[in-house]
C-alpha cells in the first residue's frame, strides 16, 4: 500500500509517500504525477519504505525503486527500513549453444540528488549461474552428452533457471538437466548430472552466479548492482547493501 499526500515542505510544494506493503517497480516520478505534481516544478520529496516491506522489480532491465532526472533544486530523501532488490537472472541454457548466465538487476536508480538513510537491506539480484555440456566416452562405439542448466539468481522476483535441451549424436545417449529457479534470497541450484557434473549455481541476493563443474562452460551472470546513480546520493546511514554499485 502506498499512501501519498503533499504539504509545504520549507517553503514549496513537498510530498510524502509511506511504503506500508510490498510492491515491484516503485518509480518516483509516476507517484509524484499521480499524487499531483504539474511535471516541471522543483519537488521536495520523502519516500519510507517500512519495515518488513519488500520493493522488488518484475525485470533485470528495469530497477527495482526509479528516481528520474527532475527539475533543478528538488529534494528528494528515502528512508529505507525494509528491503529493496533487483531481479535475479537468469540461469545459462544449453543446447546446440551455450548461453551465458543473465545479469542481476539494479535495486535503486537515481538520476537526482537523492539522500539516504538505509537501516534495511539495499540489493542487486543475483546473477544466474554458468552452463554446461560435457561428453562421456565409453570406451566403445557410443558416448554420453550431459547438458547442464545454470541455476536463476536470487532477487524478489527471481531468476528462472536454465534450460537444458540437448540432442544425441548418433550412437550415442543424450541427457538432460535443467538448472532451478531461485528465490527471493538465495540462487538455484543448477542442472546436476551426478558423477559427470553439474551448472553454476545461482547466485545470493549481490552476489554473481558460479560456475559449472565440468565440460564447456558458459560465462557465470554477474551480481546487479544495490545503486546506480550513486554519485548523485548522500548516505546518513548505509545499513546492509549487497552488490556493486556505479
Amino acid at each position: 500500500m502506498l499512501i501519498g499526500g503533499s504539504l509545504l515542505l520549507g517553503g514549496g510544494r513537498g510530498f510524502i509517500f509511506n511504503l506500508t506493503a510490498s510492491q515491484n517497480n516503485f518509480n518516483l516520478i509516476t507517484a509524484l504525477t499521480a499524487a499531483g505534481w504539474n511535471g516541471s516544478s522543483p519537488v521536495r520529496a520523502q519516500i519510507t519504505v517500512a519495515s518488513g516491506v519488500v520493493i522488488g522489480s518484475t525485470s533485470t532491465a528495469t530497477a527495482a525503486f526509479v528516481v528520474g532526472a527532475l527539475p533543478a533544486g528538488s529534494k528528494v530523501t528515502l528512508t529505507n527500513n525494509g528491503t529493496i532488490s533487483g531481479a535475479g537472472g537468469a540461469g545459462g541454457s544449453v543446447s546446440t549453444a551455450t548461453t551465458a548466465g543473465g545479469a542481476g538487476g539494479t535495486g535503486i536508480q537515481t538520476a537526482s540528488p537523492l539522500t539516504i538513510a538505509n537501516s534495511g537491506t539495499l540489493a542487486g539480484g543475483g546473477g544466474g549461474g554458468a552452463a554446461t555440456s560435457t561428453y562421456v566416452t565409453s570406451g566403445g562405439p557410443t558416448g554420453t552428452s550431459y547438458f547442464l542448466g545454470g541455476g536463476g539468481g536470487a532477487g524478489t522476483v527471481a531468476g528462472p533457471g536454465g534450460s537444458a535441451t540437448g540432442t544425441n549424436q548418433p550412437n550415442d545417449l543424450a541427457y538432460n538437466y535443467s538448472g532451478a529457479p531461485g528465490t527471493a534470497t538465495a540462487g538455484g541450484a543448477g542442472g546436476n548430472s551426478g558423477a559427470p557434473g553439474y551448472g553454476g549455481p545461482g547466485g545470493a541476493l549481490g552476489a554473481a552466479g558460479g560456475g559449472a563443474s565440468t565440460g564447456s562452460p558458459g560465462a557465470v551472470g554477474a551480481a546487479g548492482n544495490y545503486i546506480i546513480g550513486n554519485s548523485f546520493v548522500a548516505w546518513t546511514s548505509i545499513g546492509t547493501r549487497l552488490g556493486g554499485f556505479s
